[in-house]
């Protein structure tokens, strides 16, 4: 019952939902397209770090963006792996609303949740969008 005990049930947990994303992304790729860069001197290695990687990355940022969102509301992992033993965010909401009946804390730690949780989710769809349209945004 560790920290770190929570962390690898976490990514046990959340591995699904980044790889459905990338696996999508990496079917969808061109294969002559890596083939190319090798007839073009390109060895297999530098192909698939100039080729492959690139093209892949709007999977894996929708996937870093899905498991990301998915872990930061996480509520049932942490206590049954931590066992009480430390609070994340969601914890705290429900003990706040739900044991104490401390209502300002809850709605206060749950508008904090949203906040970054929306933030990070934006910042990801506009890494993700920059990588697949090649905008650049200020």
């Amino acid at each position: 019952f560790t920290v770190d005990g929570v962390r690898v049930a976490l990514a046990q947990v959340q591995l699904p939902f980044m790889l459905l994303p990338l696996i999508n992304a990496l079917e969808q790729l061109d294969p002559s397209l890596e083939q190319a860069a090798v007839s073009l001197g390109a060895s297999q290695a530098r192909a698939f770090f100039k080729v492959t990687v690139p093209l892949s990355t709007p999977g894996v940022v929708a996937g870093a963006i899905l498991s990301f969102a998915l872990t930061i509301s996480a509520f049932i992992t942490p206590a049954m792996v931590g066992g009480g033993s430390f609070i994340v965010m969601p914890t705290l909401i429900y003990q706040s609303a739900i044991v104490t009946l401390d209502w300002s804390t809850a709605a206060t730690t749950a508008l904090i949740l949203l906040v970054v949780a929306l933030a990070v989710v934006w910042g990801g769809m506009m890494l993700a969008r920059r990588f697949r349209y090649g905008v650049e945004h200020a």
